[in-house]
């Protein structure tokens, strides 16, 4: 089979797949009832799945280092590999589901929440530079600390961040705020991009779905699972997120608590849950 032919099976079969996969594997779970036995499911899909996307990575591979390929070629085999790129986005998005329902216990410290915030701001100001994306972050006197599990609590502000960035506009801004309110820290991410209509809001932490689907440079992929995954963190943690406020053309702003630092918590010393 020559080049071109391949990559043009391999890019349609291999979007066909991305695109159906929330949706198969969702149905497929419904159909089974699986609130019991959901994690253990999820797992044993995503593990099921590795092997063949990375079979077709390295196929993928193999076609490029194959010879001098023309400009279509190349196209179809960037296509091809951004599909691939979705589906091991999707994995990974289940797995992380899946452990953090299977019961692992939180490894909680005392994390400066501003600092994580900014932490985070570092890998994510190459994708807000691209669309010219302003990230405002107030200077406060006093720190905000939380007695959290950080890599989790970093991956809630990590998604928070990265949606209000690929749901805004080019030139777009967004916002966040950390402050204390009584014994929760509360953290603010707010946007004025494409927002969300108000009968989609309560569904947003739903697993797989997804309210929003494109924005002004068209579709947007993802598995809809993030803040699915941000709902089960914050909620190990005691705390609650929810919508704060979206109004569609206008923006968002997404909102969570989790408990701050205990007076006469150790500053350093690992806790476990």
């Amino acid at each position: 089979m020559g080049v071109v032919k391949f990559a043009e099976r391999w890019e349609n079969s291999a979007q066909r797949i991305g695109n159906a996969l929330p949706r198969s594997i969702r149905g497929n779970l419904m159909a089974e009832s699986y609130e019991e036995h959901d994690s253990e499911l999820i797992s044993l899909v995503a593990h099921d799945l590795k092997t063949p996307v990375g079979a077709a990575s390295g196929f993928l591979d193999l076609v490029e280092h194959s010879g001098p390929l023309n400009e279509k070629q190349l196209q179809y085999l960037s296509r091809a590999r951004a599909s691939l790129t979705r589906m091991e986005q999707l994995i990974a998005s289940l797995l992380d589901y899946a452990r953090i329902h299977s019961g692992i216990p939180l490894e909680r410290t005392v994390v400066d929440i501003r600092k994580l915030v900014e932490e985070t701001l570092e890998l994510l100001n190459d994708v807000a530079a691209q669309r010219n994306i302003s990230i405002h972050l107030p200077q406060n006197s006093q720190p905000v600390v939380a007695l959290a599990d950080k890599r989790l609590l970093g991956h809630v502000i990590s998604n928070l961040l990265s949606n209000a960035i690929k749901y805004n506009k080019r030139d777009g801004e967004v916002w966040i705020d950390i402050n204390e309110q009584g014994s929760m820290a509360r953290v603010d991410v707010r946007d004025n991009g494409i927002g969300i209509a108000e009968e989609m809001q309560r569904r947003v932490f739903e697993r797989f779905f997804r309210g929003v689907k494109k924005n002004e440079n068209g579709r947007i992929e993802g598995s809809g699972l993030g803040l699915a995954i941000c709902q089960s963190i914050v909620d190990l943690h005691g705390g609650r997120i929810w919508v704060e406020k979206s109004v569609l053309g206008e923006g968002s702003t997404f909102s969570f608590v989790v408990p701050i630092q205990p007076h006469n918590a150790p500053s350093s010393d690992q806790i476990s849950n």
